[in-house]
């Protein structure tokens, strides 16, 4: 438990062998999106979830694990992005 006294619990695995889902071609994104993430029913079912990702780059990967999560079972799902704010632009952007 954490100092915000919600407990934690990892009901995402994530398969490190399936590669970069972001940089994908669009008519892939979707299945190594499912490769790549399997879920913990036991952890999920019933409960209310906070996700916390560092960055979302399109938002398709998030779509499909916040679906997923509520096929198997999850009540409410909430995500947060906690990347701090950059005032460094790229310079090759």
């Amino acid at each position: 438990m954490s100092t915000s006294r919600i407990p934690f619990e990892e009901g995402i695995v994530v398969n490190k062998y399936v590669g970069r889902g972001f940089i994908a071609p669009p008519t892939i994104r979707d299945s190594i999106s499912r490769l790549k993430y399997g879920f913990v029913k036991d952890v999920v079912n019933g409960k209310n979830i906070v996700l916390v990702d560092d960055s979302i780059v399109r938002g398709t990967t998030m779509k499909n694990i916040v679906r997923r999560l509520r096929e198997m079972g999850a009540g409410e799902v909430h995500v947060r992005v906690a990347s701090p704010h950059s005032d460094i632009h790229a310079s090759w952007a």
